[in-house]
């Protein structure tokens, strides 16, 4: 074991090594800069249940990941590659000597899909679980079911810097698991906030803060920002900023995740004596990293994050307030190797106005590539056990994306085709792409690397991918980031490497047809020759921007979208033509009748359509149309208006009504086997509605009719009185007051559940009184009609007690 440095960690090794002797998991909560990452996993070689496996370490970022293994390699006095090594995409450093393997973006969920047990694998340490990335939460439901399932030995560490949000991860494990803390090391950290709202964008706002800080303070600054534009925006700014103030012993270093490996680590190296580092990050810099000679934090107090949007199906991301949480962590890096000053560009009303935690990334992501590994590890999103289970409707969408890319057969089981792309370190999509294109592999690995990160041309709308293939292979562009390109080339030349035959030709003709291998669900067609908005094939409209040279299209294959749920815009596409639509997507099209109604022509339309999805490729008149599909169409027309355009006689609207009041429903085929041989409105005016009526019921349901809802009601001196059923709530018996006489009680109906309502009419059937209540009517206001009666029709019976005729 090697001589560990000072740090916090070292005090409570003894317990995590006694803690996992007898119990198969362990949750440590360390603060940043205890030392956890680094020292942890080496502490644990020479532990006896290790038995010559390896200990996995998961890291949430490729720059962390890189960074602990170069930092545990020289704790060893080795290379990154030895006892220790790293694996992630596009970069792997391992030998058949490396004991600890960190990794990263997916790494260890395609491990378990080729092995669930991890059989050859001791540990698996979740580094900064707090953060909640959907790695994490993926690797540790897995681990947790393959350990179940193959009964194995397999230990399971979780660290945290915290463990405020994670009581549900308390109940995943076994019951018993020791949590043990590390109180860490944390030298003081004076907060300042901004006294009012600050008004300035926020690249002058941190150039301004930087300025300030470099004369009050001492140490180097690291400095949070929400993206790699913001960065750029505030290098311009604070190089201005620095020359007007006279400063020239500042260098002033970027880092984020895509930027170069080298410019990452002048990132990380300490400064010269005589100079000093201003570093312009993104949360990158949150956590795992070590940031030598940092003494001052300004934090911009913006993050940006993925959001997944089903609604129009796309990921896109957006700057969010920091929470409280990852504040606290930002402010940390200010005090880990002595005291220092975390200003915060905003005030202590908005401080209290963040939200108190990040969102779990599975709440919020694209669950493609989930739903693909859970399906290469044979397990259901329910097998596993989640802290926070992925959202059904974001999970759905990624399961039937899954079926378009043939990935997934009907029944939701793994096909041989998306076994292989599990295999693959990227995206399904663009998995599903280079595996359906080996003629164009070439176009397919730098379509891959295009899509895979940001957009190598900045501020422009210019949504044709051609032009960026082509700043790839070679062409010049002085509207692309030159940074960017660099980065693409070199991803392009590690897949190439890796690719079984990459030198296929660049055929840019080609571009659109390949790309929609990886985005079959938004091929698109122009609505109309003049028109910017473009129908996808899963239903959705999205618009070209202004001015797009794309428009004098008319189909595309779009890769990226922008703007709003309302407003969706085209990012990135790539023209295609039908005969491209066909041979990518032709197995796809489906030939179908389709009916209508011709309001104007009164007739049903009939027509033969094929359609790629949402979009319609072609439509013609179908002169052999099945006349029972006719008659289903027009029993759909007029059972949209619920059947009141039909030819209703009286006797057949009484009697329906009778059924709708006694729960005796029209089956809408009773409807459709009528109206065979109908097609016109003038053909549906011949049927006889009363005879459908009649015919639809069976004779249990004529009984129960005749039961629940008789035509009339018979009154004491042996007049039938019609009942009117019009409204089925509150049916109608219109009488003569004078035939009621004798009534003792209110008529009732269905079984005597129902009370009729009585409209009492005078001897020449005008409205007298409306009542439930017979008896009440007798008993009270009947005084005061007998009254007016007798003044009206004198030569009628109105008797004092009405209830003893």
């Amino acid at each position: 074991m090697p001589v560990f440095p000072a740090l916090p960690i070292v005090d409570v090794l003894p317990s995590i090594l006694d803690a996992l002797s007898g119990h198969s998991s362990c949750i440590l909560e360390a603060p940043p800069g205890a030392g956890k990452t680094t020292i942890v996993p080496l502490a644990l070689l020479d532990a006896p249940w290790l038995k010559d496996r390896r200990i996995i370490l998961l890291e949430p970022r490729r720059l962390a990941a890189r960074a602990a293994a170069r930092r545990m390699a020289d704790l060893l006095g080795e290379d990154a590659g030895r006892t220790v090594g790293y694996r992630m995409r596009m970069d792997t450093k391992v030998s058949n000597s490396t004991r600890i393997e960190v990794v990263t973006e997916g790494i260890l969920t395609r491990m378990l899909s080729s092995d669930p047990t991890l059989a050859d694998t001791a540990i698996v340490i979740f580094d900064e679980f707090h953060e909640r990335s959907l790695q994490a939460d993926t690797g540790l439901g897995l681990c947790l079911l393959g350990r179940d399932l193959g009964d194995t030995d397999l230990r399971i560490m979780v660290m945290s810097a915290t463990l405020s949000s994670l009581d549900r991860l308390r109940t995943l494990l076994p019951e018993g698991t020791p949590v043990i803390r590390s109180e860490g090391r944390m030298y003081p950290v004076e907060t300042t906030y901004m006294t009012s709202t600050p008004t300035r964008h926020l690249d002058h706002l941190m150039s301004a803060a930087i300025v300030d800080a470099l004369h009050d303070h001492d140490g180097d600054i690291l400095c949070f920002l929400p993206g790699t534009a913001e960065i750029r925006r505030t290098l311009t700014a604070a190089s201005t900023s620095l020359d007007k103030a006279g400063i020239t012993n500042v260098d002033l270093i970027p880092l984020y995740g895509d930027l170069d490996v080298r410019e990452q680590d002048r990132a990380l190296r300490p400064s010269p004596a005589t100079r000093r580092k201003v570093v312009l990050a993104t949360s990158i810099a949150e956590t795992s990293i070590t940031i030598d000679g940092v003494r001052v934090v300004i934090d911009g107090g913006r993050s940006r994050e993925p959001r997944f949007d089903p609604r129009i199906g796309m990921s896109h991301l957006v700057t969010v307030p920091v929470s409280r949480d990852a504040a606290e962590q930002r402010r940390g890096r200010a005090g880990r190797t002595a005291e220092g000053t975390c200003i915060r560009l905003w005030t202590r009303t908005e401080q209290e106005q963040l939200p108190e935690r990040r969102l779990p990334e599975i709440l919020t992501a694209d669950l493609a590539p989930l739903a693909l590994d859970l399906a290469a590890f044979g397990a259901s999103v329910q097998d596993v056990p989640w802290i926070d289970a992925p959202p059904d409707g974001h999970y759905r969408q990624a399961i039937e994306l899954l079926r378009e890319l043939h990935a997934l057969d009907d029944d939701g089981n793994i096909t041989s085709d998306g076994r292989e792309m599990a295999r693959m370190a990227m995206h399904p999509r663009m998995a599903h792409m280079i595996r359906r294109a080996p003629e164009a592999r070439r176009m397919a690995l730098i379509l891959a690397v295009l899509l895979g990160e940001r957009d190598i041309l900045r501020a422009v709308r210019d949504a044709d991918l051609r032009r960026r293939v082509a700043i790839i292979d070679g062409m010049h562009d002085d509207q692309a980031d030159m940074q960017a390109v660099r980065s693409a080339r070199q991803r392009l030349s590690v897949l190439e490497r890796n690719a079984a035959d990459p030198a296929s030709p660049l055929d840019m003709d080609s571009c659109g047809r390949i790309m929609s291998l990886a985005y079959p669900d938004r091929i698109a067609r122009r609505k109309d020759a003049s028109s910017p908005l473009y129908l996808m094939r899963n239903g959705r409209t999205a618009r070209l921007y202004d001015h797009d040279s794309l428009i004098e299209h008319e189909w595309l294959a779009i890769a990226a979208l922008d703007g709003t749920a309302s407003d969706v815009r085209i990012g990135l596409a790539a023209p295609m033509t039908e005969e491209d639509v066909l041979g990518n997507a032709g197995q796809d099209v489906v030939t179908v009748p389709v009916f209508g109604w011709d309001d104007d022509a009164g007739t049903v339309v009939a027509r033969i359509r094929r359609s790629l999805g949402s979009i319609v490729l072609q439509e013609h008149d179908d002169p052999d149309a099945d006349p029972y599909a006719i008659a289903a169409a027009l029993a759909e027309h007029y059972a949209r208006n619920d059947w009141k355009d039909l030819p209703w006689t009286d006797a057949a609207r009484i009697l329906y009504r009778r059924m709708t009041f006694a729960g005796i429903d029209v089956p809408i085929s009773v409807w459709t086997e009528a109206l065979v041989g109908c097609r016109k409105r003038k053909d549906v005016e011949r049927i006889d509605v009363r005879s459908i009526l009649d015919t639809a019921m069976s004779w249990e349901e004529r009984q129960r009719l005749d039961r629940l809802a008789p035509t009339h009601y018979t009154v004491p001196n042996g007049r039938r009185i019609a009942i009117d059923y019009s409204d089925p709530e509150r049916p109608v018996l219109a009488v003569r007051l004078q035939d009621m006489f004798g009534v003792k009680t209110q008529p009732r109906v269905a079984d005597g559940r129902i009370v009729l309502t009585v409209h009492l009419l005078s001897p020449a059937g005008r409205p007298i009184q409306v009542t439930q209540d017979i008896g009440g009517f007798w008993s009270g206001s009947y005084a005061e009609v007998r009254k007016e009666m007798r003044g009206r029709y004198p030569k009628h019976t109105w008797p004092e007690d009405p209830t003893t005729m």
